[in-house]
């Protein structure tokens, strides 16, 4: 592996970025989607691996934790060069010689896995376990007339009917603060004391409020400021090499009506990422509020509210991820 060159990723590189990400997760990779937002967060390194002048790896690390913890993100590499070693070279430099010298305070490096087995067997006393069950629904393009009909007042209404959507209102920066200062709605929703926007991590604190609704389009919860709130989400959209990615992450009670319900609210909001292209909508549920019937309410959901009218299911895909946490004791 002569010629290989590891520098800092730059937005210049973002078609190179599309080009080795066009085959991974059939064409849903988000890495295209979040790719600037990778670049612009102080807390990330991002680099990438050139050889023989063309770029065939991306690695991002994320620091958490006080600067002491790493998490190792988006690793990707060219087709062409998978299974030849070219992503372990470029980590081991883009720590050497780029993450280790701008946070001098890594204690310990983690990784995203699927593979939940070797992070249970961790204990570092500050890892934060955070299973999480990932409800994958993957749609085919949507003719413009199929997905007015989808959103009918008649639709939404029979919706209404079924799950406790109007238990749910948009919620903005006051909101978040209002929740994280109550001490009972907070250990509700984000005992952990962490919020993870989909990949982003962030201290369960009102010092972050604003970055934390930056990194999503949309948000709704239940309960009042009066009372306690019970249920949190935050909704993304991605554009990805055929398509795009719309997901949720939901913070709130096992409670699969009101799942369904934040993911009916989100449908209204931005139809355009369901026109002329394929879509695949996820939902990110902690693996506690999961349970052995959301499956099958969720094909049901799908099947009963959506394919008759709109796209047809291709596939339902569900799986666990845990992700390698901690408590960040503060933001860098």
């Amino acid at each position: 592996m002569d010629n290989v060159v590891v520098r800092q990723a730059t937005p210049s590189d973002f078609d190179d970025i599309v080009r080795i990400s066009k085959d991974i997760y059939d064409g849903y990779d988000i890495l295209p989607g979040t790719y600037m937002k990778c670049l612009q967060n102080p807390n990330r390194c991002a680099q990438v691996a050139e050889w023989n002048g063309e770029i065939v790896a991306f690695s991002a690390v994320l620091v958490v934790d006080g600067g002491r913890t790493a998490i190792v993100q988006y690793g990707r590499s060219a087709e062409t060069v998978r299974g030849k070693g070219f992503f372990n070279q470029l980590v081991l430099r883009e720590f050497a010689e780029f993450v280790y010298p701008k946070f001098p305070r890594i204690v310990r490096v983690r990784t995203s896995s699927t593979n939940t087995d070797f992070w249970d067997a961790k204990n570092d006393g500050t890892i934060i376990e955070m299973r999480r069950v990932i409800v994958c629904l993957a749609y085919d393009a949507v003719p413009y007339g199929d997905f007015v009909r989808l959103l009918t007042p008649q639709r939404m209404a029979a919706l209404r009917q079924q799950l406790p959507i109007d238990s749910l209102s948009p919620a903005d920066g006051n909101t978040l603060n209002n929740i994280l200062g109550d001490p009972v709605s907070k250990r509700q929703l984000f005992p952990e004391e962490i919020i993870v926007s989909q990949h982003e991590i962030f201290d369960a604190h009102e010092s972050n409020t604003c970055a934390i609704m930056q990194s999503c389009f949309a948000c709704f919860v239940s309960g009042s400021a009066s009372s306690v709130y019970t249920s949190f989400s935050l909704g993304h959209v991605f554009f990805c090499p055929i398509g795009r990615v719309c997901s949720i992450d939901y913070y709130g009670p096992k409670d699969d009506s009101l799942i369904l319900a934040h993911v009916a609210r989100y449908l209204p909001l931005a139809p355009d990422i369901w026109l002329k292209r394929p879509v695949t909508f996820e939902v990110y549920v902690k693996e506690a509020c999961f349970g052995a019937e959301t499956k099958e309410r969720f094909q049901q959901f799908a099947t009963a509210n959506i394919a008759p009218h709109g796209p047809p299911v291709r596939y339902l895909n569900i799986y666990t991820m845990t992700h390698p946490m901690v408590v960040p004791n503060s933001q860098l």
